[in-house]
């Protein structure tokens, strides 16, 4: 009896470990991967999308102020826009300082801006320079603001995706030694190689209907989500689905091994005893 008991709980850590370690392995693989989250960006255009973003918002100050929208426009461009997007999450990714300059594109905007007024043979007056100065302040802060979508928060950001990484680490090394000793105790308690291979299609089953039914679970609750900016959002979302993909599909291979490894033992326990009645 103690021993069902103790092989029930073994099984059951087991699985469990099984399904940890596989989240972990997707999650390390897909939402804390640079590269990864960079590819999803840029197959949403999410490069393309910040920039019109900015364009647009510039385009409500150009109007309040007079001047051609086009002029605004030259000072930046997507390039600009891509590179910095991909600073703030280098920045986040390698923990560190993130720092969006818009002290180039302020500068040729004031040169233009004065040499606009020089060909109208016009010097502007104290009034007209601090309107300049607000207007060149206003521009640079939609700037940062699309790029960093945050720039209050994103310290606070970049020191915990750090420890988050480091957790990560430790979990997922910890969640491999720890299955790795379960399914050794595994293999001591049942010495039998089909109670083996039952044991764990067992597990590798239940593992499986789990990463399944969290697919099944989120269906299309994620494509509600609204952070900071649509463009962002919808990146996001696309991110979540990703991942939810990914369980479903682990899920599935694992449910269809472990079913396999069901099926074959039990196949062969019945030709065994099949042979031993036929003697």
């Amino acid at each position: 009896m103690a021993k069902k008991i103790i092989t029930y709980i073994i099984n059951f850590l087991f699985t469990i470990c099984i399904f940890l370690f596989v989240a972990l392995s997707i999650f390390s693989n897909t939402i804390l991967s640079k590269n990864y989250v960079l590819k999803t960006m840029q197959k949403n255009n999410y490069y393309e999308r910040t920039y019109y973003t900015i364009k647009e918002a510039f385009g409500d100050y150009t109007v309040q102020s007079g001047i051609d929208e086009s002029e605004v426009n030259s000072v930046y461009n997507a390039n600009q826009v891509e590179n910095d997007i991909k600073q703030v999450v280098e920045g986040i990714y390698e923990n560190k300082k993130i720092n969006i300059s818009t002290d180039e594109m302020i500068a040729r905007l004031d040169i233009r801006i004065n040499e606009i007024l020089k060909q109208k043979n016009r010097m502007p007056d104290s009034e007209e320079k601090e309107a300049i100065k607000i207007f060149e302040k206003n521009l640079s802060e939609t700037y940062a603001d699309s790029i960093m979508l945050s720039e209050k928060y994103i310290t606070q950001v970049v020191n915990t995706f750090a420890k988050v990484q480091k957790a990560f680490g430790i979990a997922f090394t910890s969640i491999a030694i720890v299955t790795f000793i379960l399914l050794t105790l595994l293999l001591i308690i049942n010495k039998e190689r089909k109670e083996r291979l039952q044991t764990i299609g067992t597990a590798l089953i239940a593992s499986g209907m789990l990463g399944i039914m969290i697919k099944l679970f989120a269906g299309n609750r994620t494509h509600s989500i609204l952070i900071f900016s649509k463009e962002f959002s919808e990146t996001a979302i696309s991110l979540i689905d990703s991942i939810l993909h990914l369980f479903l599909v682990v899920g599935i291979v694992l449910l269809l091994t472990g079913i396999a490894l069901v099926v074959i033992v039990n196949k062969g326990m019945k030709e065994k005893k099949t042979s031993k009645h036929g003697k």
